[in-house]
């Protein structure tokens, strides 16, 4: 049988799930649950899966949803801080909210806002909202946004942990076949160590990832 490396450490995986549509590796060293290449979309399928999600930026659902969000950044930052938002999607409500309170955004997102200019700036700090499960190669994708924060930047993650409390097989998160990598604390943890950083959990399912350098 093939070996299958996990994507944030690179240590073989080992099976941990099966359902009728994909096989689930869990790697042994750092924790994380992952689907592996030859189970996720392409780049194609992947796109057209977002273009059915109605992110509508004026659905006071979607506002509420990210609420958490903002009012952790302005917990630690105020005007003129400038920040990135990560992942947008083809429309979040988030900068916005962020703008309103009198800080500068930018945003950025592979399919729907891929300017690359935003990696050559520096940023006060980085959102990254229902993002890090999508992501083929989370530590590169965590190094180089700590890159491009600033001394004293901060990077706030929102995306549901995984527990040993709740059922992988019931979890509602297995479902979207775009969500690939499944973090529990230990691998929030264990990506933030080997990005540089460190990981702090807040409430609202949200993580803060500080640079140590």
């Amino acid at each position: 049988m093939q070996e299958i490396n996990c994507p944030l450490c690179s240590n073989a995986g080992e099976v941990f799930h099966r359902d009728k549509k994909r096989i689930y590796h869990i790697c042994p060293e750092c924790d994380l649950v992952f689907v592996p290449p030859c189970d996720q979309l392409s780049p194609v399928q992947e796109k057209s899966r977002y273009l059915e999600h109605e992110n509508d930026p004026g659905d006071t659902g979607y506002q509420d949803f990210l609420r958490p969000v903002a009012e952790k950044v302005l917990e630690d930052f105020s005007p003129p801080a400038r920040g990135l938002d990560f992942g947008c999607g083809t429309g979040s409500p988030l900068p916005e909210m962020l703008k309103k309170k009198g800080l500068d955004m930018d945003v950025f997102d592979p399919f729907f806002a891929p300017q690359q200019n935003v990696f050559e700036k520096k940023y006060d700090f980085v959102t990254c909202t229902e993002v890090l499960e999508h992501l083929r190669n989370p530590l590169q994708e965590m190094k180089r946004l700590f890159s491009i924060l600033a001394p004293g930047g901060k990077l706030y993650v929102k995306t549901e942990l995984r527990t040993r409390e709740r059922s992988f097989a019931r979890w509602h998160y297995i479902r979207d076949p775009t969500h690939i990598c499944f973090f529990s604390r230990d691998a929030m943890r264990r990506l933030a160590a080997l990005a540089g950083g460190k990981a702090d959990f807040a409430e609202n399912k949200i993580t803060v990832f500080t640079p140590l350098k």
